[in-house]
């Protein structure tokens, strides 16, 4: 499990709502997300994501409770890595044997692009995303229950075609900027 957040398109969201640079909707269909929670967190330099989610069909994890952690604290021999990385820690575990979970969470030094705050999110079938300043994943809009002032649907659509473009080429899925968030529990296990 990964707890990177995946906001379903917003076109497939209903009764979405909007209010400055964050929007909100809900999507019942399987196929965007399995029965759990996420959120992605970026304030300045600072990124963390966690959630958790039921493992659904046939499993073979059986655990009462198993957690695996790694942390660094001023890593300066990551291969490829332009920022200085303060700390950076990520756990993945188990719980009753049906609820997958994980954290990650990283603190760097004048990461670049620096977002000043942004979340997304995902609770069951419930979806959020905002950012400050506004970009083009949480433009500026003003609406209520699908029903818009300001709409700038078009503007989140071409923004989340690029992240699509750049997922299939083995880009992340979904960003709060564009560098991507804290590394993936997946990623940190593997290594």
């Amino acid at each position: 499990m990964s707890s990177q957040v995946i906001i379903p398109s917003v076109e497939n969201l209903c009764l979405r709502s909007a209010c400055c640079c964050g929007y909100c909707g809900y999507s019942c269909n399987a196929q965007d997300r399995p029965l759990g929670c996420t959120r992605e967190q970026t304030f300045c330099c600072c990124q963390q994501q966690s959630g958790f989610q039921v493992l659904t069909g046939n499993t073979t994890k059986r655990a009462c409770v198993a957690y695996m952690c790694l942390q660094s604290i001023l890593n300066c021999e990551k291969p490829g890595v332009n920022e200085f990385v303060v700390v950076e820690n990520s756990c993945k575990g188990l719980c009753c044997c049906c609820v997958d979970c994980g954290n990650a969470a990283k603190a760097s030094c004048c990461p670049t692009p620096i977002t000043c705050c942004g979340a997304q999110g995902q609770c069951c079938c419930a979806y959020y995303r905002c950012n400050f300043p506004c970009d083009n994943y949480a433009p500026c809009e003003l609406g209520c229950c699908s029903i818009f002032c300001i709409d700038k649907v078009e503007i989140i659509k071409e923004a989340e075609a690029k992240v699509r473009e750049r997922s299939s080429k083995g880009a992340i899925v979904a960003v709060i900027v564009e560098k991507g968030g804290a590394p993936t529990i997946a990623e940190e296990m593997d290594r």
